[in-house]
């Protein structure tokens, strides 16, 4: 169903362009994945009771939002030209499609149910940290297996993703 699209984006040759394309493109990428999970990571260390305990969750919340929206918002946006470039392979793995679905999950619960926490004035209780642990599991899995994209068989999770 959508393999039409995929050959559409490999077939507009965005990695045609000049190898300063591909570099800045990636790099951009690296500087918005930081950008986001260290927004996400001070809010869910914070939940944890780790770090910047002196200052109230929802202070750290409201702080730590434009940094993480920037980042997620560079990441969109370079990720799109990224997967572009090997758009047929992408379509082809697993692993791809597993991080895609990860990441979906993963910003569902962040503008939701994490949300609904690190507004209160304070997170006590075992529910917030739960949600921090869960939080940073989600984030890291889908790092992981962006990461592992080009280094693991592409029908790995072909059990999950049909």
């Amino acid at each position: 169903m959508l393999r039409p699209l995929f050959d559409w984006a490999y077939n507009l040759g965005v990695y045609q362009a000049p190898i300063p394309f591909h570099v800045t493109v990636q790099l951009l990428h690296l500087i918005s994945l930081v950008v986001f999970f260290g927004g996400l990571l001070l809010v869910d260390l914070r939940l944890l009771g780790l770090g910047l305990t002196n200052r109230p969750l929802r202070q750290v919340a409201r702080d730590a939002q434009p940094w993480t929206l920037a980042g997620l918002g560079g990441l969109i946006m370079t990720g799109i030209p990224a997967t572009m470039s090997t758009a047929q392979l992408q379509y082809n793995s697993s692993i791809w499609w597993m991080a895609m679905y990860t990441m979906i999950l993963g910003i569902v619960f962040t503008f939701t149910i994490r949300r609904r926490i690190v507004q209160q004035d304070e997170a006590r209780g075992l529910l917030p940290k739960v949600v921090a642990i869960f939080s940073i599991f989600v984030w890291m899995s889908v790092a992981a297996l962006m990461r592992n994209i080009m280094l693991s068989p592409s029908d790995t999770f072909q059990f999950i993703t049909g």
